[in-house]
C-alpha cells in the first residue's frame, strides 16, 4: 500500500503525481491512479445527471400539486344538491 506520510508530498493529486513522477517503473500504481482518476470523473457526471433528475421530479411533482391545490380551491365544484359551491343569485321574472 502506498503511504504518503513521511515522504513530504501532499496527499491530493499533486502529490500522487509528483510521486509517480519520482517512481516511473511502478507501473500498477499507475495503473490504480488512472482508474482512480476515471471513476472519480465517472461518478461526477453520474452525481450531475441525477442531480437534473431530481430537479425535473420536484419541479414535475410542485406542478401536479399546485394543480391540485387550485383545483380544490374551486368555486366550481358540485355539491350534494348538484349545484355549484357558488351560484349566483338570479332574479326571478315573473312578468312578460
Amino acid at each position: 500500500m502506498l503511504h504518503f506520510a513521511g515522504t513530504g508530498l501532499a496527499s491530493d493529486r499533486a502529490g500522487i503525481e509528483a510521486w509517480l513522477k519520482k517512481h516511473p517503473n511502478d507501473k500498477a500504481v499507475r495503473q490504480n491512479w488512472e482508474k482512480l482518476q476515471f471513476l472519480a470523473a465517472e461518478a461526477k457526471e453520474l452525481n450531475r445527471v441525477n442531480g437534473e433528475l431530481v430537479g425535473l421530479h420536484m419541479r414535475h411533482n410542485t406542478e401536479i400539486l399546485e394543480s391540485l391545490r387550485s383545483k380544490a380551491n374551486r368555486q366550481d365544484l358540485y355539491g350534494a344538491n348538484g349545484q355549484t359551491a357558488f351560484t349566483a343569485p338570479r332574479k326571478i321574472i315573473d312578468s312578460a
